[in-house]
């Protein structure tokens, strides 16, 4: 009975977003109530300070608190941002949802349940970051991603968010061209395989052994095996069902990809130091210019000088050759 009363008055908006769009935080701030509730999709929360930018992934059944989502004042200047990486559906817990919810005390211990596990994720976040190579978090990360949002398939755990290499890098604080090498490094050591739909297959092969025995249901590759970079020269061998024709092309046009950004980056670093060296080769030639000028100056001063003094001594003279 409960349960009947409950769907019957406890209806909420609904808010839709399309690939990129901003949540418009403001508008669900002067709305009230608990916030928005991820029915479906994924947001990302960008902070940026200094030009610098972190990231927070949120998705399916966590509640963005509206003070979470519209910070304080605060001294340091910054900026944030949240944006859909697919079309994604919110729930708005507004006021009104919020003062005919005072009756189901049990859906509002489940509602702050969700609203824990986007801080929990932050918090697992940091630690992550605190690991000393980047290939280590990156790992990591995917991996408790998808203890919140991944299905089991016959090939591996499947991750389907669309994380490219520049967002990843924002996530786990690292530069895009680094992220991108880490990615080729756990592919070719069978860690992971990233799909043309920039989703991400988590390889249960490496991570099925331990100690040399196997171990039952799905469990993330023990870190020990990824911090030694000397680690990755070593191939895992991958489930047989990659074998597939469209299984290689997949992974052939993803490293095309990855060789293509990384050639995109390098010509970019040419350009700029191109530049530089041009701009230091006119200002030295200028330079050079300068100092000739400067010493034809002189040579012209020194001339003129010594003609006063040469025409000063010689015309007394003619006078008395002239007198006598």
């Amino acid at each position: 009975m409960r349960r009947h009363s409950a769907r019957e008055e406890l209806v909420a908006s609904e808010l839709t977003l399309e690939t990129g769009q901003q949540l418009d935080t403001r508008s669900i701030a002067r709305s009230g109530g608990l916030g928005v509730l991820i029915l479906s999709g994924y947001v990302v929360r960008e902070i940026s300070i200094s030009g610098r930018v972190a990231a927070e992934l949120t998705g399916p059944e966590d509640l963005l608190y509206t003070s979470h989502m519209v910070p304080g004042d605060e001294l340091l200047a910054f900026s944030v941002h949240w944006s859909a990486l697919v079309p994604t559906r919110l729930a708005l817990l507004d006021r009104d949802f919020s003062e005919r919810l005072s009756r189901w005390p049990e859906i509002v211990y489940a509602l702050f349940e969700r609203a824990r596990r986007p801080g929990d994720r932050a918090a697992f976040g940091h630690v992550i970051s605190r690991l000393p190579t980047v290939d280590a978090r990156l790992l990591t990360s995917l991996w408790h991603w998808a203890s919140s949002w991944s299905t089991v398939t016959a090939d591996g755990v499947r991750l389907s968010v669309p994380l490219s290499h520049e967002r990843l890098a924002r996530l786990v604080g690292a530069r895009r061209p680094t992220v991108t090498a880490a990615v080729g490094r756990l592919r070719d050591a069978g860690f992971v395989e990233q799909q043309r739909d920039c989703s991400w297959l988590l390889l249960t092969s490496a991570a099925s052994l331990s100690d040399g025995q196997a171990q039952p249901g799905i469990a993330a590759p023990a870190l020990e095996g990824i911090l030694e970079p000397l680690g990755f020269r070593a191939k895992v061998a991958l489930p047989s069902t990659r074998g597939t024709r469209a299984a290689a092309l997949d992974e052939l046009h993803t490293r095309l990809a990855e060789q293509r950004e990384l050639l995109r980056v390098a010509s970019a670093r040419h350009q700029r130091q191109l530049s530089r060296l041009r701009d230091r080769s006119d200002r030295l030639r200028a330079t050079a210019q300068l100092s000739a000028l400067a010493r034809l100056a002189r040579g012209i001063n020194n001339d003129h000088d010594w003609r006063d003094d040469t025409n000063g001594v010689a015309e007394p003279a003619r006078e008395e050759q002239r007198t006598g």
